[in-house]
C-alpha cells in the first residue's frame, strides 16, 4: 500500500501541492463523498476502507507540504 499512496501523492502533487492536513483531508473525502467512495470501492480491494488512514500516515511520515 505505501507504493500506491506514494504514486497517488505524486500524481496529486502534479497539479496541487497539499500540506499534510490537506492530503489527509483528501483521503477522508474519498470516504465521505459518495461519488469518490463509489469510484474507489469499485474494485475488489475496496481501498476506500483504508486509503484515508494510509494517506494520513504517508503525509505524516513523508512530511507532505
Amino acid at each position: 500500500m505505501p507504493a500506491v499512496v506514494a504514486e497517488h501523492c505524486g500524481r496529486v502533487s502534479a497539479f496541487w501541492t497539499p500540506d499534510a492536513d490537506a492530503y489527509s483531508g483528501l483521503g477522508r473525502l474519498y470516504v465521505d463523498d459518495p461519488r469518490f467512495h463509489e469510484v474507489y470501492d469499485g474494485t475488489r480491494a475496496r481501498p476506500a476502507d483504508y486509503l484515508p488512514d494510509a494517506m494520513t500516515a504517508y503525509a505524516l511520515v513523508h512530511r507532505v507540504d
